[in-house]
């Protein structure tokens, strides 16, 4: 069950979804190479597409989210726009944060493809 604080997290993340979604699902969908430094933070959750390491805001949210012993947040993706953001919720560990799904690596997730 969800905390006081993580629900007061997730509730202003909503918030301010509401104001402008299409900036916020910019924002979170937005990733960004990293390097082996930042990948090898045990709080940082990274995607490994092909040869590429990257790390989004979500991420980073997520490990300091955990640092102080909260639970993570995920992503509802609009299944009609998959780039958009329907809202955000509170997840259990080993949960997808987004479209990816968790890997046996605590903090690595594999880029989705989808293959029709």
């Amino acid at each position: 069950m969800a905390s006081a604080n993580n629900r007061r997290v997730v509730s202003l993340l909503n918030e301010m979804l509401e104001r402008d979604r299409a900036a916020m699902s910019c924002l979170f969908f937005n990733r960004v190479p990293a390097n082996d430094e930042l990948i090898e933070h045990p709080l940082v959750n990274f995607w490994k597409n092909s040869e590429i390491n990257t790390v989004g805001i979500l991420g980073v949210l997520n490990g300091i989210l955990q640092e102080c012993e909260l639970q993570q947040i995920s992503m509802v993706i609009d299944e009609r726009y998959p780039e958009t953001i329907r809202f955000f919720e509170c997840c259990d560990a080993g949960m997808p944060l987004a479209t990816g799904q968790k890997n046996s690596n605590a903090n690595e997730f594999e880029s989705p493809i989808v293959e029709e």
